[in-house]
């Protein structure tokens, strides 16, 4: 088994890694990752990205969001996560949850902590998750990663998640929503609480006995790290594979301003904007679908909206919005 160290915290980066050692068909050992993300959200590949966040709580603390390879629900990485990735020849053993959460429950049982793993791909302890998994087989290789809270911030974890359902109608995977634990609050060292890196060391102290000692560890060689960096720019760093990878769907913006109702329905095909229609008991100076159809075209963006409208043009419309006001109801 191969373990490559790596110290990068940036998702973009780190999402890379696993993406090139999957593909990678030249290399037939298991390969063995540990990993941290600053603040980020990580999509499944198959959600919505615009159903999973709270964009208001994303926005003003500065969390990236990122779309991974596998399926599952959106979860929250911070730097009291540590991530953990098998990727090897899929040789019958994809989807066997439990073969590779094994490591892991071993060793935290040497620190007296009994995780045991749940439905499909869930850790807990004591009934409460500390853990999500997921999958993806590919070219005849197999990729299984997973999440696991040492000490991450929980109230994050549940606002960078919140979104308002009834702003959404879509046909993706919606994230089920589940009580979290950290793995620091069921230790009784106190000296360990808030070490992150002695978590690490027992995770990497376990499949080193697993692997009967056969675990060659190394850095990242020259060459690995152009093509990762490679893969890094082009996918992970892409509005399209982040946002514009969502299905259909459709996006209610409302909103109810002293000069009346503000209804803006939209239809979101690929990230971008297909169709919009205003609704509402305003009184506007002239037609509202003036806003709307300068919309159309747009991505689901912000920064992309802002740049694109004006106090001046939606006060044509709207006399009393404000470009700030509108960009919020997003």
């Amino acid at each position: 088994m191969l373990f490559i160290e790596n110290n990068n915290v940036n998702p973009c980066f780190n999402l890379a890694v696993e993406d090139f050692f999957l593909n990678k068909s030249d290399l037939e050992e298991t390969v063995f990752l540990l990993w941290r993300n600053e603040k980020t959200i990580v999509v499944g590949k198959n959600q919505n990205t615009y159903e999973e966040i709270n964009s208001d709580f994303v926005d003003r603390h500065k969390i990236q969001v990122v779309r991974r390879l596998t399926g599952g629900g959106a979860v929250y990485h911070d730097l009291g996560n540590l991530n953990y990735s098998f990727i090897t020849q899929d040789n019958g053993i994809g989807f066997d949850f439990s073969f590779f959460t094994k490591p892991v429950c071993s060793a935290l049982k040497k620190w007296e902590i009994n995780a045991e793993l749940t439905g499909r791909n869930d850790l807990t302890i004591n009934g409460q998750k500390f853990s999500g998994n997921a999958q993806i087989r590919q070219k005849g290789r197999l990729l299984h990663h997973g999440t696991l809270l040492f000490q991450s911030c929980c109230d994050d974890i549940q606002q960078a998640l919140r979104v308002e359902p009834d702003k959404f109608q879509s046909k993706a995977v919606a994230s089920i929503r589940s009580r979290v634990t950290n793995i620091a609050e069921h230790l009784s060292e106190p000296f360990i609480k808030n070490d992150i890196e002695s978590f690490r060391q027992l995770l990497l102290q376990e499949i080193t006995e697993l692997t009967s000692n056969n675990l060659t560890i190394r850095a990242f060689k020259p060459d690995e790290l152009q093509e990762i960096c490679r893969i890094q720019k082009e996918r992970y760093e892409s509005w399209d594979w982040n946002f514009g990878k969502s299905p259909k769907f459709d996006w209610r913006v409302s909103h109810r301003f002293p000069w009346g109702k503000f209804d803006l329905r939209l239809k979101i095909e690929k990230g971008i904007i297909s169709n919009a229609i205003v609704f509402g008991d305003f009184f506007a100076a002239d037609s509202p679908q003036i806003l709307a159809d300068r919309l159309i075209g747009l991505p689901i963006d912000r920064k992309t909206i802002r740049q694109n409208l004006s106090d001046s043009f939606l006060q044509t419309v709207f006399p009393l919005l404000t470009l700030n006001e509108f960009i919020e109801l997003f």
